[in-house]
């Protein structure tokens, strides 16, 4: 599952995502990326989140490994965290 680092607070300006966190740093996100943050407005796993995306324009085709690689870009930036659920 990923879910927003509830640390990062955002604001979105024409079509960009601008997020500050407490300690000051800053991030800038665009196109997809932007766009994954926004339907992360509750946790999802990789296909949950494909299909927020697909939701918003069904006619846009969105491939899914790019979906994947944004949540990655994300993640690495330090606002998202990834959780494994265990099926126990």
């Amino acid at each position: 599952m990923w879910k927003r680092d509830p640390e990062w607070v955002h604001r979105t300006v024409f079509g960009q995502g601008l997020l500050a966190h407490p300690d000051g740093r800053h991030r800038t996100l665009q196109g997809l990326a932007a766009t994954v943050w926004m339907v992360l407005d509750e946790p999802a796993d990789d296909t949950a989140v494909l299909a927020r995306l697909r939701s918003i324009d069904p006619s846009v085709d969105i491939d899914p490994a790019t979906v994947t690689d944004a949540l990655k870009i994300l993640a690495d930036a330090g606002v998202l965290a990834h959780t494994v659920l265990s099926d126990a």
